[in-house]
């Protein structure tokens, strides 16, 4: 019986088919040469292109025959283009190897112009006399962006695990300090009960109630603090005008219980975001201002908006008592109160540091010194801002 394939006795014998094999060789060569993945370039001693496969047809948006018979430094951006025929030259003279048999990385010039990575292998060859080099190449633009993205969210783990230990320590800071009056009151309120010192005991659980509340007031904050990010409202244009007029409005009574004029620019810009969440930011930086505004005679808090280049600055400035240089760059960590006799949390300016981060933004302060005002800015990405 005959276990061979019905169309065994078709197949060409091994033995026939062999490497030493000239016609056999040269279409097996053919076939690799147009249906490898990588571009394959060969050019001759002097530079010019003898060959060029579909995918580096691919890779650089030229057809084979529009770059035969051209220098094969028409494919490099400068300076490399002006110093690839001294380095064939130099290499021909005296051997020195930079890239034969050894590979790098390089940047390569599409037809469209623009400049890309890629992975560059040579080879030497000879055919009788005539010294040849072959090319095999590799767009590398996809790798390469996948390693800045991987070293970005590194460094961005890096941050948000510092921040998470920042974060940790100071509350477990600051819940300590309701937790240790609220102890030592309980003490004092036990010894009063002994001593039957009812006027006392009234007292002390005033002050235990105040420290209860405070405790809570802080962990609601943190509690806000932690959902932004997570807790997303759907995004929408969001007229900053308007919104800053509904807050003005929402805050009318401590503007005029203080005697603060609010002026809010008609150029302020359209932005795309969570409405409610940058409501919080402009309530926030206005509160602020209030708060901070000192002994002014005649308080004042201007909304307005300037243009930087490709991106729209929103500020919120004041005439108040001003920040110390020392501490611009602390006003946005959490429980970070300038002055601790102020009502608040110290939550207020890191929740809206965080609502900005997560809208793409930056913010920061600018201040002249004490008595010399406040100025919050603060931005969004060009593609979510309509001036």
């Amino acid at each position: 019986m005959n276990d061979q394939p019905k169309n065994a006795r078709n197949c060409p014998a091994p033995e026939a088919t062999n490497a030493n094999d000239t016609a056999y060789a040269a279409a097996h060569l053919e076939a690799i040469f147009e249906s490898v993945v990588d571009g394959v370039i060969t050019i001759d001693s002097c530079g010019y292109i003898h060959s060029f496969n579909p995918a580096a047809e691919g890779i650089f948006g030229y057809a084979a025959d529009e770059v035969v018979g051209e220098k094969i430094n028409m494919l490099m951006p400068q300076p490399f283009r002006r110093e690839h025929d001294a380095y064939m030259e130099r290499y021909q003279e005296t051997g020195e190897k930079r890239i034969i048999g050894i590979g790098r990385e390089v940047k390569g010039l599409r037809k469209d112009g623009s400049v890309f990575p890629l992975d560059l292998a040579v080879s030497e060859f000879w055919v009788g006399d005539n010294r040849f080099y072959s090319g095999i190449v590799r767009d590398i633009t996809d790798r390469r962006e996948a390693r800045k993205e991987r070293e970005r969210l590194i460094q961005e783990l890096g941050q948000k695990n510092a921040e998470l230990e920042r974060f940790t320590y100071t509350v477990s800071h600051d819940l300590k300090s309701p937790l240790i009056t609220i102890k030592g009151f309980l003490g004092m309120l036990e010894q009063d009960m002994k001593a039957g010192n009812y006027d006392r005991m009234s007292s002390d659980m005033v002050r235990i109630a105040n420290a209860a509340d405070k405790m809570k007031e802080l962990l609601d904050e943190v509690l806000e603090l932690s959902r932004i990010g997570r807790v997303v409202n759907p995004s929408e244009w969001v007229d900053l005008e308007e919104l800053a007029s509904e807050v003005a409005t929402l805050l009318s009574g401590p503007i005029e219980q203080n005697g603060v004029t609010v002026e809010i620019s008609p150029e302020l810009p359209t932005v795309y975001g969570d409405r409610i969440r940058l409501q919080e930011v402009l309530q926030n930086l206005i509160e602020n201002a209030i708060k901070f505004m000192g002994d002014q005679d005649e308080p004042k808090i201007v909304i307005d908006s300037y243009r930087d280049e490709d991106e729209v600055v929103c500020c919120v400035q004041d005439n108040g008592i001003g920040i110390s240089p020392d501490y611009l760059k602390k006003v946005f960590g959490l429980f970070e109160q300038l002055d601790p006799t102020k009502q608040g949390t110290g939550v207020g300016l890191a929740l809206v540091h965080r609502i900005i981060e997560v809208h793409g933004g930056r913010i920061w302060v600018e201040s002249a010194g004490i008595d010399e005002g406040s100025r919050f800015c603060f931005t969004f990405p060009p593609d979510k801002t309509r001036a």
